[in-house]
């Protein structure tokens, strides 16, 4: 069934047009800081390297710039489509037919879209630091703390990929809150536009809101709070306290929608 589902998923254009789009935004960042000409780059929170250092600073602005709006959308139309289509088309029906659980559909083809939204979004960094090494090939990088006198964190090429690396599986798990919330809706409304924008839409509230002074208590419960934090990896004396608190919130954001969505699919009127 897995396999069946990947070789569906896989056929469809929206799986090349959102890999595609993984690949060229990361070559736009890497383009840009080349023909920019600036030797001091910033993003994220807080992020300030000599640009033109090594190459991998270009993956490492490529999955800040990407994390706060297309990494979500990426995972919002992978796992916000695949069961609310099939439903409207009315090709959900005979595949529930078969001797197969309705729990082992839902998980297989909830399985096989996140796998693809990892897949694509692990480009975004990849791609980048491809790019970063072609234009300014591959050294250790210095990272700098804001103000003046801070002090300067030097990463040997092996321990900014593997930062780079955690970093990147932080922010995909970040995502899990999405992969709840759009599976939910995508079941709960057999509406695939619904869907996305669920997942989508969440990002943006919770934007909105963590950009509110007068809503600070509220922010840590916030799914994008926490977002990133990933980016303390590469300052002088950052703290992982963030990122464990944001793996927390992502697990509770994304276990509490995903067992709603299989009971309401477990006692969905499908067949009707």
């Amino acid at each position: 069934m897995i396999a069946v589902e990947f070789a569906k998923q896989i056929r469809r254009v929206r799986t090349w047009v959102v890999a595609a789009i993984c690949v060229v935004i990361p070559f736009l960042v890497g383009l840009g800081f080349e023909l920019g000409g600036s030797t001091n780059g910033g993003g994220g929170e807080n992020l300030n390297f000599v640009t033109h250092q090594s190459g991998t600073v270009i993956g490492i602005f490529a999955l800040s710039f990407s994390s706060v709006l297309l990494i979500p959308i990426v995972f919002a139309i992978f796992t916000g489509e695949p069961v609310a289509s099939e439903a409207r088309w009315g090709s959900l029906r005979y595949l529930l037919i078969r001797p197969v659980t309705r729990a082992r559909v839902l998980a297989s083809k909830l399985g096989v879209s996140v796998v693809l939204a990892v897949v694509a979004t692990v480009l975004i960094p990849i791609i980048g630091t491809i790019v970063g090494i072609g234009f300014f090939g591959l050294h250790p990088i210095h990272a700098f703390g804001i103000g003046i006198g801070s002090p300067i964190l030097t990463l040997s090429v092996g321990d900014s990929l593997a930062r780079l690396l955690l970093a990147t599986a932080y922010t995909l798990f970040s995502m899990f809150s999405v992969v709840g919330v759009a599976t939910l809706v995508g079941v709960a409304t057999e509406n695939a536009l619904a869907a996305m924008a669920s997942g989508i839409g969440l990002y943006i509230v919770s934007a909105i809101l963590d950009a509110l002074p007068g809503l600070r208590r509220i922010h840590p419960i916030l799914p994008v709070h926490y977002l990133e934090a990933w980016t303390h990896l590469f300052l002088p004396g950052g703290s992982l306290g963030g990122m464990t608190r944001g793996v927390i919130s992502a697990a509770i954001w994304g276990v509490v929608p995903l067992v709603l969505a299989f009971c309401v699919f477990q006692r969905k009127d499908i067949l009707s």
